[in-house]
């Protein structure tokens, strides 16, 4: 993820995402949204804890809506 402070993340993550169509996560709480890296579909919930989450339906294609609860 790029952040005004440059790029954040997992280097182990990065080397194998690619091997995915869809990746869930919520570590970076700061970069909540979607991504597109290949193939795969990233999308970053953001904190539960502050009522984030996402709806994401997958038929024959992937469909994300970030909400809030």
């Amino acid at each position: 993820y790029e952040l005004p402070v440059g790029h954040v993340g997992s280097q182990a993550v990065a080397k194998i995402v690619n091997r995915f169509a869809l990746v869930v996560c919520g570590c970076i709480h700061e970069a909540r949204g979607t991504t597109t890296t290949g193939n795969t579909i990233v999308v970053n919930v953001g904190e539960a804890s502050k009522g984030y989450g996402a709806l994401i339906i997958t038929n024959d294609n992937v469909t994300v809506e970030l909400i809030e609860v």
